[in-house]
């Protein structure tokens, strides 16, 4: 089946979708260290759990679309 959407797109979709998530991670990361006292460390590992499982779910929505 062809896709409609040409691949090139989707490619930087993801890529865009990936840099976000790293973004947010890095924002949720210190929100966490500064509200809640932690080490950034520990602060990372609370905020990458959800970021990573919603990173999953994005490569795999736009896998689909393959």
């Amino acid at each position: 089946m062809l896709s409609i959407i040409p691949r090139d797109l989707i490619y930087s979709n993801l890529i865009i979708n990936i840099a976000v998530t790293a973004w947010s991670l890095t924002i949720w990361s210190f929100a966490l260290r500064h509200a809640r006292e932690l080490e950034l460390r520990e602060a990372f590992i609370c905020a990458s759990m959800p970021a990573m499982l919603f990173a999953v779910y994005q490569v795999w929505s736009i896998l689909k679309l393959l």
